[in-house]
Formats: C-alpha cells, sequence, structure tokens
C-alpha cells in the first residue's frame, strides 16, 4: 500500500493506475461479498426463487445482514456497481488526461473479479457461458450508470427507482425504509467523495457504515 501510494504522483501512468484501481474495487466489492462452500460437494445448494445459488457472507459483507439480501452473485454485482458508480462519479471530475483510464481499470477489475467468481463460487467452467454472462453484466453496468446519473440530477425519487430496480430487482416485498437508507447512504457518500481533492487520495478512501444513515431517515 505504501509503495503503491507513493508512485502515486503520476495519477496517469497505467502501472500506478492499476494498483490504485485494485485498491478502490476491493473496498467497493466487500460490502456484499461472499463464499459458496457447497460448491464442489455433492450437498444440495440453496438457491432463490429465481435458481440463482446462495452462498453464505463474509463477515464484512454488511449488506447482506443490514438489508436481508441473499448472498448471491446478483447480489454482490449489484452492490459492487453501486459503489463502483461512486468512485465513477468522482472520478469523472480528476483532469481530462486521468478520467479514461481510472475508469477502465476500474471496470476492469471489477470484470476479471466477476469472471473468477463465477468459476470459482459457482463452478461455471465454459467460457462460453461466462462470456454471455460477461455481456449482461456490462449492459447492466452501461444502464446502471445512466439511471443513477438521472437520479442524481433529477432528486431522490428518481434516484430511489433507479435502486429499487437494480438493487431490489424492481421487487414489491421490499421494506421502504432500506431504500430510503440507501438513498441517502448513495447522497451522502457523494458528499464525502466530493471533499477528496486529488484523484490519488481515493486509495484512503472508506465508505461510511450503514447503520450511520438510520438515524438520519429515524428507522427505530
Amino acid at each position: 500500500m505504501h509503495r503503491i501510494q507513493k508512485a502515486l504522483g503520476n495519477a496517469s501512468s497505467p502501472y500506478t493506475v492499476h494498483g490504485a484501481a485494485e485498491i478502490l474495487f476491493k473496498e467497493c466489492a466487500k460490502h456484499a461479498a461472499y463464499k459458496t462452500p457447497l460448491v464442489g460437494t455433492d450437498e444440495e445448494i440453496p438457491t432463490t426463487e429465481d435458481g440463482e445459488e446462495i452462498g453464505v457472507s463474509d463477515e464484512q459483507a454488511l449488506w447482506h445482514k443490514e438489508f436481508r439480501f441473499p448472498a448471491t452473485f446478483s447480489t454482490w454485482s449489484q452492490i459492487t456497481m453501486l459503489h463502483m458508480y461512486l468512485f465513477t462519479v468522482r472520478i469523472r471530475n480528476a483532469p481530462p488526461d486521468q478520467v479514461k483510464i481510472w475508469q477502465r481499470c476500474l471496470q476492469d477489475q471489477f470484470f476479471y473479479a466477476a469472471e473468477d467468481r463465477m468459476v470459482v463460487n459457482h463452478n461455471m467452467q465454459a467460457g462460453i457461458v461466462r462470456s454471455r454472462y460477461l455481456k449482461d453484466l456490462y449492459v447492466q453496468w452501461r444502464g446502471l450508470i445512466a439511471a443513477y446519473d438521472e437520479g442524481i440530477a433529477k432528486g431522490d425519487a428518481v434516484l430511489a427507482a433507479a435502486i429499487w430496480r437494480n438493487i431490489f430487482k424492481a421487487r414489491e416485498d421490499f421494506d421502504i425504509r432500506h431504500l430510503a437508507q440507501i438513498v441517502s447512504y448513495v447522497r451522502h457518500s457523494l458528499q464525502k467523495l466530493e471533499s477528496v481533492l486529488l484523484i490519488t487520495k481515493l486509495v484512503d478512501f472508506k465508505f461510511s457504515s450503514l447503520s450511520a444513515e438510520k438515524a438520519v431517515i429515524e428507522i427505530p
């Protein structure tokens, strides 16, 4: 970490940006991380109503506990992409020669990790199947950016609708207080990120605890 921070004087260097993007991605990916210990065994793996395999939450995966989200690939990918989006908004304010490489490196980290998770966590050995899923993820990522951008620009109601469609999968059986909590979390995260003056300092950024948003929206 220290060597990366020391080298980050050149915020446009592919080598140093790659190292920084790896740190940023780890901060994004931990919130809904999970394992699937039953994969590769003879035991039956539990699934959601949609047939998605359910794993076991990592200790740091507080979004599973806070919102009762299942420990699945889709939960992990959507929550990870939400945090990537928050970093992306801040990256856009960097000098033009830095924006593209930082965005690309962060995005690359996600797709490397997603494919690895398909193999390790879900035993998805067929490359053609993984390729199809990755293409779908890319479409989701581009659509998510557009939807959240619109929400940030037009207000909390539009932002809440975008979060509901992506993270809650447009389910009707959801807790509206949880949705409000995430909207508040997004707004406060963007405010904190705006205060990070140098893009190279993003490697030190940590997202706030979800529990802090409960007081804001007065969840008992």
